[in-house]
């Protein structure tokens, strides 16, 4: 995954700038496509309507929450080195136990940034009265299978395909937008089971009420 990262930076300021513009553009229009594909599954569930300024302001700012999550994850993935740095030095500390809470304390804050924003757009890209809560079945499913299929797309971009051979620097965006694919088509199975769980509470409730 280095080498994609490499590839993307490796451009110029300005084409670089231009390039996280269009970036924040098309992912509020690939967040409205999400929100419209939640609300064709919801057919069991009270679904309020939007206009367009409603829903283009709402995919904007769950598109931020997300980036902001995910910068803030950054930062202290940075900053801890430093700071627990400070510390073993304080405290006297080998080594290789610092090591070990680093590298454990980045996988924790990644799994939890999954969660989390996963659980965020659960909550709120459907326009929907009743929230769901942040920790659901679907939320859970999802972010084990991005850490699954993460772990062995990575595996796969390191020791076994050589897109950089092939395809040049158009193997970076082919790979970006398979993983854009890969992580939508997850986002919506996690959706499917939520849906799936409250259309049966849903119908058995209405039973019993008859």
């Amino acid at each position: 995954m280095k080498n994609v990262t490499d590839d993307f930076f490796a451009a110029g300021t300005g084409t670089l700038s231009f390039g996280l513009l269009l970036a924040a553009y098309f992912s509020s229009n690939a967040t409205i496509t999400l929100m419209r594909t939640f609300r064709k599954s919801m057919l069991h569930i009270e679904v309020e309507n939007r206009n367009f300024i409603q829903i283009r302001l709402a995919a904007i700012r769950l598109t931020l929450i997300i980036v902001l999550l995910i910068l803030a994850t950054i930062f202290i993935m940075f900053t801890q080195n430093v700071f627990l740095g400070y510390i073993s030095k304080s405290l006297h500390i080998k080594n290789h136990s610092l090591d070990w809470v680093i590298a454990t304390t980045q996988i924790a804050l990644t799994v939890l940034l999954i969660f989390f924003a996963i659980g965020l757009i659960y909550r709120y890209a459907p326009h929907v009265q009743k929230k769901w809560k942040i920790r659901t079945p679907g939320s859970i499913l999802a972010t084990i299978l991005i850490i699954l299929f993460s772990y062995l797309f990575s595996y796969w971009v390191n020791n076994i395909a050589s897109y950089n051979k092939i395809y040049g620097s158009l193997g970076s965006i082919l790979i970006l937008m398979f993983l854009v694919f890969v992580n939508s088509l997850v986002l919506l199975i996690g959706f499917e089971l939520n849906v799936s769980i409250n259309s049966i509470k849903s119908i058995s409730e209405k039973r019993n009420n008859i």
